[in-house]
């Protein structure tokens, strides 16, 4: 599989570099990316909203995602994926899916989003997951006041 992102000079980068889109289509099901060939990270679409497209006829998975955050674009990347899974139809004509076929994806989507963005964003699993210093389990100790009464 190629992947290949459109240069950008100036401006605001693409979401995930080349590396992290390998690292999203290997933690997929092997049939959301089946017969998948080339990947593009574009450049057009300069909206807020990333958006993403998996052409089948072509075999390719086009990524629009410069400004735009991580999450949005996994999520935009995911749904695109899982689509055809879900029977949903995502075309040139008709872009976004329905808000009732946009939840169904988010529900179907979820497990490997929460899985994926952990392995893209160590830093973001929740504190008590993440390897703590021997102080932080330490109980707090109240030192006394010279005013207390005992």
């Amino acid at each position: 599989m190629k992947i290949h992102a459109d240069k950008t000079d100036n401006g605001p980068r693409h979401a995930f570099t080349p590396r992290e889109v390998r690292l999203i289509l290997s933690s997929v099901p092997p049939d959301w990316i089946d017969g998948l060939k080339t990947v593009r990270l574009a450049n057009g679409h300069e909206g807020y909203l990333p958006w993403a497209s998996f052409f089948r006829p072509t075999s390719s998975l086009i990524i629009y995602s410069r400004r735009a955050i991580k999450d949005r674009t996994l999520a935009a990347i995911l749904s695109a994926l899982a689509a055809h899974s879900l029977n949903i139809q995502i075309c040139v004509s008709r872009p976004r899916p329905s808000e009732a076929d946009q939840r169904r994806l988010w529900q179907f989507i979820q497990p490997w989003f929460d899985t994926i963005l952990a392995k893209l964003e160590p830093s973001r699993i929740e504190p008590t997951l993440r390897k703590l210093s021997p102080e932080a389990h330490t109980p707090m100790e109240f030192l006394p006041f010279p005013n207390d009464v005992a």
